[in-house]
């Protein structure tokens, strides 16, 4: 069933709207204001530790358990007590990399540390770095290896492969070279919705199909439904729960672990419906929807608890 789908061009603006949202709008911020609000929490509760280089902060350490969001239209870091610091950043959360906070705005991409890099117009956390794209095309591996040149979009990266898209072709690209991700060939069509990469493993969404892929680029396993997911940074669970569109055809809600080697799944309890799913290390962060607000829940295993709770319902994960 799954080999009977042809994919066409990734839909641009549903994937940069449910994976990166990268081109928020940057909001200027008065060093001065942030530094009050950061003094605010001081003495209560840990708060990230900033470094200034030139006229910008662009270093942010980032907490135990802590968890970078977007909320009142700046980066956040919400502590493991569930009280959400301000960074004094516009732009959006890419991950946490050596315990620093990795973030992009308007073409720049920051950290970890003090690095800057300007004319970045896609970039992905990884275990062993960032891996990302500029806007002449070259994709910079976070493995270390040569720049490469590509004419494709860069869509995902894990620690050891990362995937790029190119006139409704998805490439994975790793240690033996380009391979073409076979996803279907009879004319059907389904719009590919995201593209996740771990170590290594490959996850395709495309219409109401998940799509599993090894390193080499053999088609693993897959099933129908919950194409909202995020898959660990080690490659061995996918989290998932249905779309907006999904629970609409009748699909439960809720959310569930699948274990990829075995294929097993193991549900997941968590109150509302999911609406996005991220990784931090070995945590499973859950944004979930219910009525006008939006709770912030970190998992570990099956074991979760709620850490913030955002009545505005503005609160999102990039």
């Amino acid at each position: 069933m799954r080999d009977t789908v042809d994919v066409p061009p990734i839909d641009r603006a549903d994937l940069a709207a449910r994976t990166r949202r990268l081109r928020r709008r940057r909001r200027s911020l008065q060093a001065a204001a942030a530094g009050a609000a950061l003094a605010a929490v001081v003495g209560a509760f840990a708060v990230p530790g900033l470094v200034e280089q030139h006229d910008s902060v662009v270093a942010t350490v980032v907490p135990d358990d802590g968890v970078p969001v977007v909320l009142d239209e700046q980066i956040q870091l919400v502590q493991a007590n569930g009280t959400p610091v301000p960074t004094g950043h516009v732009g959006t959360p890419v991950g946490v990399v050596d315990g620093q906070l990795v973030w992009w705005g308007d073409g720049v991409l920051s950290g970890p540390g003090d690095v800057r890099t300007d004319g970045v117009r896609a970039a992905f956390a990884t275990e062993t770095g960032v891996t990302y794209q500029v806007d002449d095309g070259t994709i910079h591996d976070a493995a270390g290896g040569e720049p490469v040149g590509s004419d494709g979009e860069l869509v995902a990266a894990g620690a050891d492969v990362f995937v790029t898209q190119q006139d409704g072709d998805l490439t994975l690209h790793g240690d033996d070279g380009p391979r073409e991700l076979e996803i279907g060939s009879d004319g059907s069509s389904a719009a590919v919705t995201a593209v996740e990469a771990g170590a290594g493993t490959v996850v395709v969404a495309a219409g109401n199909v998940v799509s599993f892929f090894d390193s080499d680029g053999a088609r693993t396993g897959g099933f129908l439904g919950g194409v909202t997911g995020a898959l660990s940074p080690d490659g061995v669970s996918y989290a998932y729960a249905p779309s907006r569109s999904e629970r609409a055809q009748g699909m439960r809600p809720g959310l569930a672990l699948y274990d990829i080697a075995s294929g097993t799944t193991e549900r997941v309890q968590i109150n509302g419906a999911a609406v996005d799913l991220a990784w931090t290390g070995d945590a499973l962060v859950v944004l979930t929807e219910q009525g006008g607000s939006r709770t912030l829940t970190q998992c570990h295993e099956t074991a979760c608890r709620v850490l913030l709770t955002d009545p505005t319902g503005t609160l999102a994960l990039r």
